[in-house]
């Protein structure tokens, strides 16, 4: 058993439609998506709405609890709010090679 953000064959409407674009633009033959890949796309995801934020004029980042940064990603919602981060994880089980999910 593990817990973890994301897995490969996670069967949310968030990461199917990930995977699905991610293969659709890198091919059947691209490296498999890992937690790791998904938490490195979800840190310029997150770098994006502070830029945005930014643009805006706000001088305060993440402080301010009433307007989180973030949205929906390949794991589902994740936010930065009053400076803590916020997201899914999943719990998933080995099977042979491969991981399962144990809840979704």
């Amino acid at each position: 058993y593990t817990c973890t953000g994301y897995f490969e064959g996670l069967k949310t409407p968030d990461a199917v439609s990930f995977e699905a674009r991610y293969r659709e633009n890198f091919g059947l033959t691209a490296p498999g998506l890992n937690h790791f890949a998904v938490s490195c796309y979800e840190a310029v995801y997150m770098l994006e709405g502070v830029q945005r934020r930014l643009d805006d004029g706000q001088s305060k980042v993440g402080s301010d609890a009433h307007h989180p940064i973030g949205g929906n990603g390949p794991r589902g919602g994740l936010y930065v709010r009053d400076r803590h981060a916020r997201a899914p994880v999943y719990i998933a089980r080995a099977e042979g090679l491969s991981i399962a999910p144990v809840i979704t």
